[in-house]
C-alpha cells in the first residue's frame, strides 16, 4: 500500500505556512496594538491624577500661607495696640517685655563713660564710684527757716557739720522738700531730724552727695535712732513718703536710717514693686516700663545697652530726659511723656 504524504514534513521541506496563521498573525498584531493602547491610556491616566494632585498640594500650600500672613497681621496689630495702651497699672504699667527700638531723627549720641555717671549706679564693694558730683552745696546755706510758738527761728532739719556738710544739688533740693513736708506733719519741733552723714569724698555711695544718714535729734548731744519706739509717728511718715520725693531707703536698722536720690518715677516704681535699687535695675535690661506719680506726671523708663566709644540713645534731643548710668554696661533712660 502505498504510504500518504506526511503533511508536517511537506511543510517543513517546502516552507510553505500552514494553513490559518495568516489570521494568527493579524490577531497578535492586534492584541499587541489594544496592550500599548491601554498602557498609554493608563499612563495618561496616571500623569492627569498626578496633575490634580500636584495642583491641590499647590492649592493647599497657597491656602495655608494665606493663613500664616492673616494670622501674623492680627498678632501684630494685638501687639501693637498692647503697647499702646499698656498692660495693667497700679501707679506702673509693664508696657513690652523688651525695650522697644525706636528710629529718631536726631537722636542722642552719648559717649561709653556716662555708664559711670547719674543718680542709677551700682554702688558697692565690686563697683567701686569713680566719677564726681556735678555740683555740690552746703546744706546749711538752703535750709527752710520756721518761726516756732515762741518766735524763734526754727529749720526742719540740722546737720552735724554747718560748714562742712554738702549735698548734690538736685538731691538737696528734693531733700529740703521731704524735710519740710516732715516738719509740717509731725510738728517734731523739740525732736527735730538730724543729718547725721551726707557728702564724703571718694569711691563710695557717700561720694555722689546723694546719700545720707538720717536720726532724731532730741537736745544737746542726745541722739537717737528713728527707729527708736518713742520716734514711731516721725519714722512711719518717713518711710511711706520718701518716695515721693524721689528717695529710696538703703538701709533700715535699730542703729541706721540711710536713704538716697535717685529720682522720683525711679523711687515710686522701686516702692510700689518693693525693689531694691540692684532689683530694679536689673529689671530695667530686659522690660520697659511706664510710671505715673501723684502729681500726675507720667515716665517712660527703659535700658539701653553701651556699645562702643559712642552709643545712640532712641530719643529725640527735644525729649524731656535724663540719662543714668547702671556703673557697668548700660544706661536708665527716662523721658518724661507729653
Amino acid at each position: 500500500m502505498a504510504r500518504k504524504p506526511n503533511a508536517t514534513r511537506e511543510f517543513r521541506t517546502t516552507g510553505a505556512k500552514r494553513p490559518g496563521n495568516a489570521k494568527n498573525g493579524k490577531r497578535t498584531q492586534t492584541s499587541v496594538a489594544y496592550r500599548t493602547a491601554r498602557i498609554a491610556r493608563a499612563r495618561q491616566k496616571r500623569e492627569i491624577e498626578q496633575q490634580k494632585r500636584e495642583k491641590m498640594i499647590f492649592a493647599l500650600f497657597v491656602v495655608v500661607v494665606l493663613v500664616m500672613i492673616i494670622v501674623a497681621i492680627l498678632v501684630f496689630k494685638k501687639v501693637l495696640g498692647n503697647e499702646q495702651e499698656g498692660v495693667g497699672q497700679v501707679n506702673q504699667k509693664q508696657t513690652a517685655n523688651t525695650p522697644v527700638t525706636q528710629t529718631v531723627t536726631d537722636p542722642v549720641l552719648i559717649s561709653e563713660d556716662a555708664v559711670h555717671k547719674g543718680n542709677l549706679l551700682i554702688v558697692d564693694a565690686e563697683n567701686a564710684y569713680s566719677s564726681a558730683p556735678q555740683s555740690l552745696k552746703l546744706i546749711s546755706d538752703s535750709r527752710t527757716p520756721f518761726t516756732d510758738g515762741n518766735g524763734k527761728t526754727v529749720y526742719s532739719y540740722y546737720v552735724a557739720k554747718r560748714f562742712e556738710d554738702k549735698l548734690e544739688e538736685n538731691t538737696l533740693n528734693a531733700f529740703n522738700q521731704l524735710a519740710d513736708a516732715f516738719y509740717n506733719a509731725t510738728k517734731s519741733k523739740s525732736n527735730d531730724l538730724f543729718v547725721k552723714k551726707s557728702y564724703v569724698n571718694g569711691t563710695t555711695v557717700y561720694g555722689m552727695g546723694t546719700a545720707l544718714d538720717l536720726e532724731m535729734w532730741k537736745s544737746g548731744s542726745d541722739y537717737f535712732a528713728l527707729s527708736d519706739s518713742r520716734y514711731a509717728t516721725e519714722y512711719e511718715w518717713l518711710k511711706n513718703n520718701c518716695h515721693k520725693y524721689g528717695f529710696i531707703i538703703t538701709e533700715d536698722t535699730d542703729k541706721m536710717f540711710s536713704i538716697r536720690f535717685v529720682g522720683v518715677p525711679h523711687a515710686v516704681y522701686m516702692n510700689n514693686a518693693d525693689m531694691s535699687l540692684e532689683q530694679y535695675v536689673l529689671y530695667l535690661e530686659s522690660n520697659e516700663i511706664n510710671v505715673s506719680t501723684e502729681s500726675g506726671d507720667s515716665y517712660r523708663i527703659f535700658y539701653v545697652k553701651v556699645n562702643g566709644e559712642y552709643t545712640e540713645i532712641p530719643i529725640s534731643r527735644d525729649s524731656d530726659y535724663t540719662l543714668s548710668g547702671n556703673n557697668s554696661d548700660g544706661i536708665i533712660v527716662t523721658v518724661k511723656n507729653k
